[in-house]
C-alpha cells in the first residue's frame, strides 16, 4: 500500500513538470535501446504523409514513457515532430527535424521547477503523434493540342479530372479560361490551378501549350486531366484532333514516411 501511495504522488507532481529532452543521434539499431531496461516495450506510430499535417493516434499506453525515436525517409530538412496525451498536452516537441538523419533518438524527462530532472515520462492512455511543416513539390501538368491536319477553326472541348468535367470550353480559350473551367469542378476549386501570366495568355493553337500548376493540392500525386475533343471542328472534316495532359513535375511529399517509436516500461498506479 504504502509503494502504491508514493508511485500515485510521484505520478500527479510529474503532471506539474514542464517536458525536457536530451537530444543524441540514434546510430545503431532501433532495437539496441530495448537492452538497456529489462521490462521496455517499443510502440510503432507508422505513418506515410499525404499532407501538410498528419496527426496518428497510438493504442491505450500505461507506464512510463522514457524514450522516442524518430525513422524517416525522404528528403525533407525542415518538419516537426510532436507527442500529446489524451488531453493534448505536449509530451515532446522537435522542429527542424531532417530526413537525412535517418534515426534519431531523445531521452525524455521531466524537468522539476527546483531544477532536478526525472527520468521519463509517466503516461496513461492513447498517444497522439503530429508531423506538421511537411515540405512538397506542386504538380504541374501541361496541356497540348496535335492534329493531323490544321488547328480547330470552331467548336469546343471538354477537360476531365477523374470522372468530373467541365463545362464546354471554346477552341480558342486561353490559358486563364480553361483554368476558370477546371476550376469549376468542385474537387478542384477556385485556387486549386494556377498558371503564370504566359499561361494564361496562351492558347492550345499553333502548337502552343498550357501549363497548369496543381496549386491548391499541395504536394498531392493529382491524376491526369483527359479531354473530349468530339466537339471540335476543323477545315478538313478528317483531321485528327487530340488534347493530351503531361505530368510535368509530379507532386510529392517530401517525406516517404515516418516511424515514431516509443520506448515505455509498464508501470502500476
Amino acid at each position: 500500500m504504502k509503494k502504491f501511495g508514493i508511485t500515485c504522488i510521484w505520478f500527479l507532481v510529474g503532471l506539474c513538470f514542464t517536458v525536457a529532452l536530451a537530444s543524441t543521434t540514434f546510430t545503431t539499431s532501433e532495437n539496441s535501446y530495448s537492452g538497456r531496461v529489462s521490462n521496455v516495450k517499443r510502440l510503432t506510430i507508422a505513418t506515410v504523409p499525404e499532407a501538410v499535417f498528419i496527426s496518428e493516434s497510438s493504442d491505450s499506453v500505461a507506464g512510463i514513457l522514457d524514450r522516442i525515436v524518430l525513422v524517416n525517409e525522404g528528403d525533407d530538412d525542415d518538419f516537426t515532430v510532436t507527442l500529446k496525451d489524451e488531453n493534448g498536452f505536449t509530451l515532446f516537441e522537435k522542429s527542424d527535424c531532417n530526413t537525412t538523419d535517418s534515426l534519431l533518438s531523445y531521452a525524455l524527462t521531466f524537468a522539476a521547477t527546483d531544477g532536478n530532472d526525472w527520468p521519463g515520462i509517466p503516461v496513461c492512455g492513447p498517444l497522439t503523434v503530429e508531423i506538421n511543416d511537411v515540405n512538397y513539390t506542386t504538380e504541374l501538368q501541361t496541356l497540348s493540342l496535335t492534329s493531323t491536319g490544321s488547328d480547330p477553326n470552331g467548336g469546343t472541348f471538354e477537360l476531365y479530372y477523374g470522372d468530373a468535367n467541365t463545362a464546354a470550353i471554346a477552341y480558342d480559350a486561353n490559358g486563364a479560361e480553361i483554368i476558370a473551367a477546371l476550376e469549376a469542378i468542385t474537387a478542384i476549386g477556385s485556387g486549386g490551378i494556377t498558371a503564370d501570366d504566359a499561361n494564361d495568355a496562351a492558347t492550345l493553337l499553333s502548337s502552343s501549350t498550357v501549363t497548369l500548376i496543381f496549386t491548391g493540392f499541395d504536394g498531392d500525386d493529382v491524376s491526369l486531366l483527359t479531354a473530349d475533343v468530339t466537339g471540335l471542328t476543323s477545315a478538313d472534316p478528317n483531321d485528327v484532333i487530340t488534347i493530351t495532359a503531361v505530368e510535368t513535375v509530379k507532386g510529392k511529399y517530401d517525406i516517404n514516411d515516418v516511424n515514431i517509436v516509443l520506448y515505455y516500461r509498464d508501470q502500476r498506479y
